[in-house]
């Protein structure tokens, strides 16, 4: 499930957190909560914990989830409608 702001709100907000909570890797684990925090108005920093795991791209209707450590140097790990699976495949965890 996810808490997604809407691009009105989006404008309106410079500090925006929205909360996704992903599936676990294993049965054994509960759900893992990811803080969504605006780096621009389509780009979200993703943090874990408090420790940044990658970032999310909107592109239109796609998330794109890119890794690396600054949005520079990130790679592409995956592409979904779904902002929750491309932040798993930033865990390393598949849905």
């Amino acid at each position: 499930m996810a808490t997604i702001v809407t691009e009105k709100q989006r404008r309106g907000v410079l500090a925006r957190h929205d909360t996704v909570i992903v599936s676990p890797p294993d049965a054994e684990h509960g759900p893992v909560e990811a803080v969504l925090v605006a780096v621009a108005s389509d780009v979200d920093r993703v943090l874990v914990e408090g420790r940044l795991v990658g970032f999310v791209h909107r592109a239109g209707p796609v998330h794109v989830a890119l890794r690396g450590p600054d949005l520079a140097r990130a790679v592409e790990v995956a592409q979904s409608r779904d902002v929750a699976v491309a932040i798993a495949a930033l865990l390393g965890q598949r849905e």
